[in-house]
């Protein structure tokens, strides 16, 4: 079977990039470090106990590396491409790409590099798999905030001090759809501020009981540091 037609997103270009100029000695401890280290719902996360291994590598550069793993690693499963002809897709768009900072004058030695960064039961690729399951849906949330207001409230004749007046909250989600930030507002009274509340109580306490479920049978919880 030939190796499946791939192309390099433009925006990885500089992440593969570092990956294939390693230093022998980084990429060595690179590798080890996806093998050794416990996945995250981060990458900022993992970068930051993966970069110490490397030679004043910044942890950002290290992050974006980690992101174009996680990439391939996730678009092989999707693929359901045999590795070896997955890794030979890869170069094979590296090769076409005409990038200079692409090509290597040995194809074999970043070949068992990326077959060793993608194979399974590495930090990296059970924190890939599990920030595809937390993040598959359409819309993402991000942050909230809820505004408040006084709203008076005027007779007929506007000249003269309101008669009554109002609270209203007002909710901001801010959400990711794809790769666009997005928000919408919510109106709310307090009846509302109370109803939602007790929903994020009743969230929680499930949550709980999710983690007691987790730890009475042994099973790792992975979480975003906060």
């Amino acid at each position: 079977m030939s190796p499946p037609l791939l192309q390099i997103p433009p925006r990885y270009i500089p992440s593969l990039a570092a990956f294939l100029r390693l230093a022998p000695e980084d990429l060595t401890a690179f590798l080890g470090a996806l093998h050794t280290e416990n996945p995250t719902l981060s990458l900022e996360d993992l970068a930051e106990t993966v970069a110490p291994r490397l030679s004043s590598i910044d942890p950002k550069i290290v992050t974006e590396i980690l992101d174009l793993l996680g990439s391939l690693y996730l678009a092989r499963e999707a693929l359901g491409t045999e590795m070896g002809e997955f890794i030979s897709g890869v170069r094979g768009a590296m090769e076409r790409s005409g990038k200079a900072e692409l090509q290597t004058s040995d194809w074999t030695a970043f070949e068992k590099s990326l077959r060793e960064a993608l194979s399974s039961g590495s930090a990296l690729t059970a924190s890939a798999k599990a920030i595809g399951v937390l993040s598959d849906h359409p819309k993402a949330f991000l942050s909230s905030r809820i505004l408040t207001d006084l709203r008076p409230i005027f007779g007929s004749n506007v000249e003269e001090p309101p008669e009554a007046s109002v609270i209203v909250h007002t909710l901001k989600i801010t959400y990711r759809e794809g790769r666009t930030t997005r928000e919408f507002f919510v109106s709310m009274d307090g009846a509302d501020l109370v109803k939602l509340c007790d929903d994020l109580k009743r969230a929680t306490k499930k949550e709980e009981s999710l983690r007691g479920l987790t730890k009475s049978k042994g099973l790792k919880l992975l979480e975003i540091k906060t």
